[in-house]
């Protein structure tokens, strides 16, 4: 997935730079521009925990950050891949399945849900468990440290979550929240996002 919104966004950023072929910095900002509240950006460079480099864009109301390819991504539920009515969001198996087919691993996590809970009630009920290496429960405060405590030998390298200071404790991209069953095509960002920092960052 994500091919033809991939190439779209790519001719826009050659179009925004007088045809010439674009930077990495030009692709990423280019990756969000179909977000029509999100105008302005800024670009920070900040070192990721396992010593790379991680590009941060931060456009108004959203957090942005860019790893090295084949990462842990981790998946909020609540608001995230889940709304409120029980709803599996738009586009959570075809992305599953295409970030595990790109080489990375994806793992669901609930601030509100024990890992059973979010294997049973989430992952299992709606048919995920094929494209899920594991379930956990999230830290709801001083995320790193709690997470560290816990002893869990996997370290979060992309967060996709609807609330900010998980973004910002470790990285990845704040999504508008879902609530409820609707047309929604925001993981089309989340795989492109993903899929600029894989591609780029390998040259």
């Amino acid at each position: 997935m994500g091919g033809v919104v991939w190439s779209a966004l790519l001719s826009d950023a050659r179009a925004a730079f007088g045809g010439h072929r674009p930077t990495l910095h030009a692709l990423q900002v280019a990756a969000l521009k179909p977000d029509p509240w999100s105008s302005e950006f800024g670009l920070e460079v900040a070192p990721h925990s396992r010593a790379y480099q991680v590009l941060t864009l931060r456009p108004r109301d959203r957090d942005v950050r860019y790893c090295t390819p084949s990462m842990n991504i981790f998946f909020d539920v609540d608001e995230t891949i889940l709304g409120y009515d029980g709803s599996l969001r738009p586009l959570v198996k075809e992305t599953f399945q295409a970030l595990v087919e790109d080489g990375h691993r994806i793992f669901v996590w609930s601030g509100v849900r024990t890992a059973d809970e979010v294997r049973g009630e989430v992952v299992q009920r709606h048919e995920l468990d094929p494209f899920v290496s594991g379930c956990y429960q999230k830290p709801r405060f001083d995320y790193r440290a709690q997470w560290a405590r816990t002893g869990i030998a996997v370290e979060p390298e992309f967060c996709v979550d609807d609330y900010p200071d998980v973004v910002e404790a470790f990285g990845g991209m704040l999504i508008k929240p879902y609530s409820r069953a609707m047309p929604d095509t925001e993981l089309e960002l989340v795989y492109a996002a993903i899929k600029t920092a894989s591609d780029r960052l390998q040259l």
